[in-house]
């Protein structure tokens, strides 16, 4: 079955999530935001800041930098380019399919 966002994409519209978080990588969730067509996603500190602070989802990992020594931004960093990577490979296939048009976070 044909999504809407799909239809969007054979108009030559590129949709793009404006969101991502740990949980949505982690739970297949943007994996199957992909499969209906979305072929990008947004990030920058307010996005972060929401997902970091609205769950539990990243405190295992904050916990054991924090114990660890790592200064805030260590931190904070350590927390964004893992989501970015991980959201990266996800839509790796896409950034190679439409020859770098799409697929980027």
């Amino acid at each position: 079955m044909r999504t809407k966002i799909k239809q969007l994409n054979s108009f030559g519209q590129s949709v793009w999530l404006d969101y991502i978080s740990r949980e949505l990588i982690d739970n297949g969730h943007l994996q199957k935001i992909i499969d209906m067509g979305v072929l990008g996603v947004t990030s920058n500190p307010s996005i972060f800041n929401k997902a970091i602070t609205s769950g539990t989802n990243y405190d295992n990992l904050i916990r054991q930098l924090a114990q660890a020594g790592e200064k805030t931004l260590t931190i904070y960093d350590s927390l964004t380019i893992k989501d970015i990577q991980d959201a990266a490979d996800l839509f790796m296939p896409i950034y190679l399919k439409t020859e770098q048009k799409d697929g980027f976070v």
